[in-house]
């Protein structure tokens, strides 16, 4: 690929971060020139199953966007317990370029993987030709960590759910109630008749990446 010339590099290169900037709940929408030069600094790698991407307690220094394979986080509670499954499309470490701060639980590949990675270094130093896109990224990550924090008080509940149900083998249904202060969670469970309102503020994103974000 060295061989090609620098503009088509760039070019595929910025094609293949497009579909990570456009999922990334920092990067999207940003000025495109700000994204191209982004997309010039990143690295792909492939890693090989049990792999660890980054451990509960340390600091990061990259975010990683899963092309290619499944991950796996492990509980913060049960090291040894997988908490979910990270596909092709997940982002791990987003935040943590912005805020130093340790990670809240461990990610190891589970299949042989490829990822985009961005290193916290070199995009600092890309943002500071670009201080408004810097401010609404450091904006953004404020609320995407105010949103995790308040998530985070909510997982030993959520843990109690779910060893509950396995307990009683019930079959759960979960859907989302929308009122106009708060998002609740309603489990029906079938075999007991079980029926709970559990206040859990923005569940479904634990699930989808927020988890991961340390």
């Amino acid at each position: 690929m060295d061989q090609l010339p620098l503009s088509f590099q760039e070019d595929m290169y910025f094609d293949i971060c497009r579909e990570m900037f456009h999922k990334s709940f920092l990067f999207h929408d940003l000025d495109e020139a700000c994204l191209r030069a982004v997309s010039k600094i990143v690295s792909v790698a492939l890693y090989n199953p049990d792999m660890i991407l980054c451990r509960y307690g340390g600091y990061a220094n990259q975010m990683y966007y899963i092309l290619q394979g499944e991950c796996r986080a492990m509980s913060k509670f049960e090291s040894s317990k997988t908490a979910a499954i990270l596909r092709a499309g997940s982002i791990i470490g987003e935040t943590n370029l912005f805020f130093s701060s340790p990670y809240t639980i461990s990610v190891e590949t589970r299949t042989c993987c490829q990822f985009i990675i961005l290193q916290k270094e070199d995009l600092m130093m890309v943002l500071n030709k670009f201080p408004n896109e810097l401010n609404v990224l450091r904006s953004r990550s404020q609320v995407k960590t105010a949103q995790k924090v308040s998530i985070g008080k909510n997982i030993p509940i959520i843990s109690l759910c779910i060893s509950f149900c396995k307990k009683y083998r019930q079959k759960l249904t979960i859907c989302m109630l929308r009122t106009k202060n708060m998002e609740s969670i309603l489990c029906v469970g079938f075999k007991k008749n079980l029926m709970s309102i559990l206040n859990l503020k923005l569940i479904f994103q634990l699930f989808q990446g927020l988890l991961c974000d340390g």
